[in-house]
């Protein structure tokens, strides 16, 4: 309760900041690749336990000064992994299973902007803090030989974690024209918190975006 009060403090003090600071919009998107840390588990040498997705995003940056900004950026993110110790209840792995989580995410982001060429090109660096609310979970599971296609079932929300909370850093460079920019960014997550309840399962994950800003004030 006590991180949703502060995200809505951050995010009150935001929205009247807009008065001094110059504003951008815009939207990202791109590639990700997740996993889970499983903590002091031992995993078979040729264990692949990331999954593959996709995210999205709003931006809304507030240009502190010619270095600095600040911003939210809420969106839509995959996550989950493969290769789960211990999933339902067992402690060996009889076949690859992989846990498919979708998420609602808030992030506040800070970032360190360097510019060059006449601030045609940035360079930036950011770190941040977000929450996340798990949509939906699916399971699915592949028996090691066995001709039977990947089975996948709806988890049960009451032995997850739904609201993860996490930090958020990354490197990018933008391209900017006129009030428009483009930039290319690389983002890495550390989950806080456990999505399993019941096993050490903290998300991990990074992301390759593209994405689109426009200045409304100068």
């Amino acid at each position: 309760m006590k991180l949703f009060k502060h995200l809505f403090f951050i995010i009150f003090y935001l929205s009247f900041f807009q008065l001094q600071a110059q504003i951008s919009i815009g939207v990202k998107s791109g590639y990700t690749r997740a996993w889970q840390s499983y903590g002091d588990v031992s995993l078979p040498d040729d264990a692949e336990i990331h999954v593959e997705g996709f995210h999205v995003s709003l931006i809304s940056n507030y240009q502190l000064n010619k270095y600095f900004r600040i911003g939210m950026e809420p969106g839509y993110i995959e996550r989950g992994a493969a290769c789960i110790p211990g999933w339902n209840g067992r402690s060996s792995f009889v076949g690859d299973t992989k846990l498919l989580l979708k998420y609602i995410e808030i992030p506040i982001m800070f970032s360190g902007v360097l510019p060059l060429f006449n601030e045609k090109i940035e360079v930036f660096a950011k770190t941040g803090f977000g929450l996340s609310f798990m949509v939906k979970g699916t399971q699915e599971e592949t028996i090691f030989g066995s001709d039977i296609p990947p089975v996948r079932t709806d988890i049960d929300f009451e032995n997850m974690n739904r609201l993860d909370n996490g930090i958020y850093g990354g490197l990018g460079i933008t391209y900017n024209f006129g009030k428009n920019s483009l930039f290319l960014e690389y983002e890495n997550y550390w989950s806080l918190r456990d999505a399993d309840k019941n096993n050490t399962s903290k998300n991990r994950s990074y992301d390759v975006s593209i994405g689109y800003l426009f200045r409304l004030s100068k």
